[in-house]
């Protein structure tokens, strides 16, 4: 016990420098220095890139300046190293992560963060639900999040969702006729996707791909850069 104790203490504290950051991080994102919140939890995924601590800060940051987009990528990425998917994070200056997002359950122990949506609690109910247990799930429940990033104009999560799901090639009827039924057709012809009547022409546009294109930049940040002290 006291052997499996010391092991636990040394995977929670691997590196001191990484706890002097995120306390650092925590310490600027309280101040409103989030760019500096964003350099120091980045130090930390150079020393310790499964900080699920480290993801949530960043999650936070990026929502606080304003980049809601790259905060729903950041805050999946914290989902699969070990986010609660029933508690996201307070971030202060009055931003609770839990009150913008919410844990799409992708299969049974995977989930991605999915914006709440004004009248879209239906859908939100949809990726709610325990899935089946088989894999045949995963595309349809990553295009209905991508409607919902859509229609919450996160265009660079809506082009990532929407082009792991695609991907697949593993989209059914149903599948297709709940996403429509997600934009709904005013949204439809908003984005000029209404003739055509696609989930591509909908979703998958030059601006998405243009946000999807910044925002992987800064959420891959942590492995681009060595630590800088």
């Amino acid at each position: 016990m006291v052997l499996l104790l010391v092991y636990g203490l040394g995977q929670s504290f691997p590196d001191k420098r990484a706890v002097l950051d995120l306390r650092q991080g925590r310490a600027a994102l309280g101040d409103g220095n989030y760019v500096l919140a964003r350099k120091s939890y980045n130090t930390v995924l150079t020393l310790v890139p499964n900080s699920a601590v480290a993801r949530q800060g960043l999650a936070c940051a990026f929502y606080l300046e304003g980049m809601r987009s790259a905060a729903a990528l950041e805050l999946t990425k914290g989902l699969e190293v070990g986010v609660f998917a029933e508690r996201l994070g307070d971030c202060s200056h009055g931003l609770n992560l839990d009150d913008v997002f919410f844990a799409a359950k992708l299969g049974l122990s995977d989930a991605f963060a999915a914006p709440k949506v004004a009248a879209a609690r239906r859908f939100e109910e949809v990726l709610l639900e325990e899935p089946t247990g088989t894999t045949g799930e995963e595309p349809g429940r990553m295009l209905l999040g991508a409607c919902l990033a859509h229609r919450a104009g996160l265009l660079g999560a809506t082009w990532y969702y929407a082009g792991n799901a695609l991907e697949t090639g593993a989209i059914d009827a149903s599948d297709r006729a709940r996403f429509f039924a997600c934009v709904g057709p005013q949204e439809r012809r908003r984005s000029g996707c209404a003739p055509r009547q696609t989930i591509r022409a909908c979703v998958m546009t030059p601006a998405a791909h243009a946000a999807y294109f910044r925002d992987s930049r800064l959420t891959s940040a942590s492995s681009r850069h060595g630590v800088d002290r």
